[in-house]
Parts: C-alpha cells; sequence; structure tokens
C-alpha cells in the first residue's frame, strides 16, 4: 500500500501533467480535498518537489496559501540551474549531487554521457584524500562551478 504522502505526491505531479506542468494549489483546499492535513501537503512539496529534483516552487502566503510547482523547462534551463548553484551553497554530499544530475539527464538539460562524467568528478571516490567536511564542501564547490559554466552555454543556445 502506498503511503499518504506517495498519493500526495502522485496527485500533484497529476494536476502538473493535466496543466503542462504547472499548476497553482491552495494547500488548504487541497489537502482538505485528497484528506489529509494541511502539513503532509507541505512536507511532500518540500522533499519531493525539490529545485535539485526539477521543480521550481513558489509560496504565496498573501493568497491564502497557495503554492505554485513548475516543472522546469527548456525554456527555464538557465534560471533552474542558476538555482542549483544556490542549492549547492556550503556542503554537498554525493548523494544530492547525484539525485541532481539524474534529475537533470532525466529533463535532457544534460546529456547522460555528461551526467556520468560530473558524476565521477564529484563521486567521494574522486574526492577521497579529503575528510567528509572538506570533501562536501569542495564538492559543491565544483558543482557550483559546472552548473555556472552550463548556465552560461545554456543562455547563449
Amino acid at each position: 500500500m502506498a503511503s499518504k504522502s506517495d498519493y500526495i505526491e502522485q496527485m500533484i505531479k497529476k494536476l502538473l501533467l493535466e496543466h503542462g506542468g504547472s499548476c497553482e494549489i491552495s494547500r488548504n483546499s487541497f489537502a482538505e480535498k485528497l484528506n489529509v492535513v494541511p502539513s503532509q501537503i507541505s512536507y511532500v512539496i518540500e522533499t519531493r518537489f525539490k529545485t535539485q529534483h526539477g521543480y521550481l516552487v513558489e509560496s504565496r502566503r498573501g493568497s491564502g496559501g497557495s503554492i505554485r510547482i513548475r516543472r522546469v523547462t527548456n525554456a527555464t534551463n538557465a534560471r533552474h540551474l542558476m538555482q542549483l548553484v544556490e542549492y549547492s551553497e556550503g556542503y554537498l554530499g554525493q548523494q544530492e549531487a547525484f539525485i541532481a544530475l539524474r534529475s537533470l539527464s532525466e529533463q535532457e538539460i544534460i546529456s547522460p554521457k555528461l551526467e556520468q562524467v560530473m558524476r565521477a568528478a564529484l563521486s567521494n571516490k574522486s574526492l577521497n584524500l579529503l575528510d567528509a567536511d572538506e570533501r562536501d564542501l569542495l564538492r559543491a564547490s565544483i558543482f557550483r562551478n559546472m552548473l555556472t559554466s552550463l548556465a552560461a552555454l545554456t543562455k547563449e543556445e
């Protein structure tokens, strides 16, 4: 049996599909419709619709708690890359980096071959001479530089 979180995620993805990759929901009314509490909606959005998963999320507190979710498209590739740059400030673990790369590949922002090259450069194996904290700091820096270069190339296209 799927969890409530899985169900909420699927319902949001269904809305995105029905509305061309973008939807706006009222947290309270959506929760009521799905027979869950609003905090469950927030939890799912915060954990499953992150920038590194290929979504842009905007909360609008003044509009009755509405939330706009957009799937990244080719038109927003450069913006998405720059948001990933902001996300990767500080420490970045290998798993987080790999999730972001998988998302970029699935959205065809990067090729599968480029994903593999970037994975190799960002892997713990490549950065094994450093302790964990230094490794995660260096990984974040390398990742930011890669994404900034990709964003610049994307803007030129």
